[in-house]
């Protein structure tokens, strides 16, 4: 694990021959840019407070040209603004990606982009090609909410025979409501199934006011891959919901 305030200190090869690197604080694709330069034996890179900069976009038009096909997998944790074609950016130069996984949650005045499974879908045959495990999870809130039109077709864009047929990735959507916290009272959560999170929460205080799947529910199980999963199972009883979930 790196800290990047200290990256800059280190005495840096011209040819690190490290192949597994996390960065546990703040990284800009500045950094990131770095890193894949002086990595080319680089295989995962695992970014947990990725953020774009304003002095990245000079960077995202030198890296343009340049193609990083030594790393295979890439997670980013964002946590502030982004855009789908900050995303594009980061990723058109990392051709090779077999794994992406994706975290992301703020707040937003309307739909997100990251949001768009057709996007999302002409941009993975076109620039990912190698791409078999897609793991997302897209939270973004409101302080007041109501379910659009837009958003109850939204899931209709991951219902393509790429998303069903060719990778076979399963694709939730769930509008919640969390009273008890103003400023992200209403949420609207993407995320591909298996789940993935350090916390996923099921508790009382939290209510899917409408959920909706990209595929038909078989009773197949729901396997968490989390650290902690947050469940109140009065309620669970109350609701008579039962679910099949495998820990992992």
């Amino acid at each position: 694990m790196i800290f990047v305030y200290i990256l800059h200190e280190i005495s840096w090869p011209i040819e690190c021959q490290l192949e597994n690197i996390t960065i546990d604080k703040y990284c800009s694709w500045n950094t990131a840019y770095f890193i894949l330069s002086h990595s080319p034996h680089l295989q995962t890179l695992v970014l947990n407070d990725f953020r774009i900069d304003t002095f990245d976009d000079d960077v995202a038009t030198e890296s343009y040209n340049k193609q990083y096909d030594h790393l295979t997998s890439l997670s980013l944790c964002i946590e502030r603004t982004i855009t789908m074609d900050d995303i594009e950016s980061v990723l058109t130069v990392l051709p090779r990606l077999a794994h992406l996984r994706l975290s992301y949650m703020n707040m937003a005045d309307n739909i997100h982009s990251l949001f768009d499974g057709d996007r999302w879908e002409n941009f993975i045959q076109t620039n990912l090609p190698l791409l078999k495990q897609f793991d997302i999870d897209l939270s973004y809130y409101f302080s007041s909410g109501h379910i659009s039109n837009a958003m109850q077709s939204l899931i209709e864009s991951f219902r393509t025979p790429f998303w069903l047929e060719i990778k076979h990735w399963i694709i939730q959507y769930d509008f919640v409501h969390q009273p008890t916290n103003y400023y992200r009272e209403w949420t609207h959560h993407l995320y591909s199934i298996p789940i993935f999170a350090d916390e996923f929460d099921c508790g009382l205080e939290k209510r899917n006011i409408y959920s909706i799947r990209n595929m038909p529910k078989n009773n197949e199980p729901i396997i968490v891959d989390v650290q902690k999963l947050i469940l109140d199972l009065n309620q669970i009883m109350t609701d008579n919901k039962q679910e099949q979930v495998t820990f992992v």
